[in-house]
């Protein structure tokens, strides 16, 4: 009896260590997160939108919202498989939102002050190492923050759709 107790011991240790690792794993999970700024949240509504998306089911691409340098913001769609590749590359987490009633994912590679993060994950486990080439056009439009922490769209790639 001891011997059986010791060993579901040991399968509740490993089980709950092994669970813990996959929770901090930031390549399989996305911590949900809403933007504070409702400036920043207005102007993305008006580019992340059902219209403007030019998919269909056949051709789902993600949209993204990427933090650069500068104070500069990236919107822009493609494949989360291909987000979560560039993450283990250039350290930067992934985390959602949503936005427009569209699940939008947020890449960032430092604390920002503008997010607002909940306890809530989004398992993102099914698309690592399925990152896909596609040659397909993809608008893009960039935000910058001004000297007055207000948020302005200055520039913007639209493409047609196919």
């Amino acid at each position: 009896m001891r011997s059986f107790n010791f060993k579901i011991f040991v399968l509740i240790f490993f089980c709950t260590l092994f669970s813990y690792a996959q929770k901090e794993d930031s390549t399989t999970h996305s911590n949900l997160v809403f933007f504070k700024n409702e400036q920043l949240i207005k102007e993305l509504e008006n580019i992340i939108s059902k219209n403007d998306t030019c998919q269909n089911n056949k051709n789902k691409f993600n949209w993204y919202i990427d933090f650069k340098e500068n104070d500069y913001i990236l919107v822009t769609q493609g494949k989360i498989a291909n987000l979560i590749d560039l993450n283990n590359y250039q350290e930067k987490a992934i985390l959602s939102t949503v936005i427009n009633n569209n699940v939008v994912f947020v890449v960032i590679n430092k604390q920002n002050d503008l997010l607002f993060k909940t306890d809530f994950n989004i398992d993102l486990s099914n698309y690592v190492g399925k990152s896909v080439i596609s040659f397909r056009d993809i608008s893009a439009w960039l935000i910058k923050k001004d000297t007055q922490n207000c948020y302005h769209l200055v520039d913007s790639q639209i493409r047609k759709c196919d």
